[in-house]
């Protein structure tokens, strides 16, 4: 499970082998077994023991911590190295050249692969917005045909990948919102801070997103920081923002459902100079529902695994194929040990 905290003045220790929270200023007390815990995520003032940390580190669980914008902004971790460092050599040379770009270009097919799976679904829940979806879908499949069509090393079509990524993202997004209730539609996406309720719940999803898949790089052996789609920059984990593309639909889906759903209303949010922050309540039912959502089981390659697990055991197999007759590997992974 990931754990949440969010009420301010929490402290988190250890007692006869367990997580311990005490919550907020009434000091409720929670327990729960290290053996549950996969990742801890702190968004507000908190204090920590240095047995809470230490006891994380025996069971290898991170503790990420968070800006008010959902953002990850530091991971108290272990230093070991996900996998061989061989990994890493054959990713440098996967990000180069014409097989960069057959990389990029599965990265973002997949983004495509996932908001056209999700259209057509939503084309037969919503019958009305039937004209609207179909032309969306129609726009990801002409988005696809132009990606395939590229062809280059990916120094010389980063541009043109971008360029389709953009007008298909802004086209796609258009859509997301015209699906909305009224009072919560938008012109287009804004990041931190955002410019409306919905921009500022996805970014808050995308947040927990880059936490779940900055750990299944560093898991599978795969250095987050160098970029294949994303270029690389001073302290830019680019890989993980490649890896999200093929995750972000769990977060477009989610925020969808609970504006649909009246799960959200305006007095959840506050209003700041520059756009919106999560009040303490809509972050609750936020990080509630998410977490629900990423732990439901899915079909996976003929097993059965919760939905955040799906990232991690595809870098997995990335990571077996740069290796080279490797890929039995995969198939030997013990989805309870993740």
């Amino acid at each position: 499970m990931l754990l949440f905290l969010t009420t301010y003045g929490s402290y988190l220790h250890t007692s006869d082998g367990l997580i311990t929270v005490e919550i907020g200023k009434d000091k409720a007390v929670k327990q729960i077994s290290p053996k549950k815990v996969e990742s801890i995520f702190i968004s507000t003032g908190a204090a920590l023991s240095t047995d809470l940390i230490q006891l994380c580190y025996d069971n290898n669980i991170d503790i990420v911590f968070m800006d008010k914008y959902g953002n990850p902004t530091s991971r108290v971790w272990h230093s070991k190295m996900g996998s061989t460092a061989l990994i890493r050599k054959k990713q440098l040379e996967a990000s180069v050249g014409e097989t960069g770009a057959k990389y990029a270009k599965l990265f973002i097919a997949r983004k495509f692969e996932n908001q056209t799976e999700w259209m057509e679904r939503l084309i037969r829940t919503r019958p009305h917005h039937a004209a609207l979806i179909g032309e969306m879908i129609e726009t990801l499949a002409d988005a696809r045909k132009k990606l395939d069509e590229t062809v280059g090393a990916i120094e010389d079509i980063r541009e043109t990948f971008l360029g389709i990524e953009g007008s298909t993202g802004r086209a796609y997004f258009r859509t997301v919102s015209a699906l909305l209730p009224d009072a919560f539609q938008f012109e287009e996406r804004s990041r931190n801070p955002a410019k409306d309720e919905f921009n500022a719940v996805l970014n808050y999803m995308y947040g927990i997103l880059y936490g779940v898949v900055e750990k299944a790089c560093i898991l599978a052996g795969i250095d987050p920081f160098v970029g294949i789609m994303h270029t690389d920059n001073y302290n830019k984990k680019s890989f993980v923002f490649d890896a999200m593309e093929t995750v972000r639909i769990y977060a477009d889906e989610s925020a969808v459902y609970l504006f649909s759903n009246r799960k959200l209303g305006k007095t959840q949010f506050q209003k700041i100079e520059n756009g919106i922050l999560i009040g303490d309540e809509a972050k609750k039912i936020i990080i509630e529902h998410f977490i629900t959502f990423l732990d439901e089981s899915i079909r996976y390659r003929g097993r059965n695994i919760p939905r955040r697990h799906s990232v991690l055991l595809e870098l997995r197999r990335l990571a077996n194929e740069w290796l080279e007759g490797e890929a039995e590997i995969v198939d030997k992974i013990d989805i309870e040990e993740l």
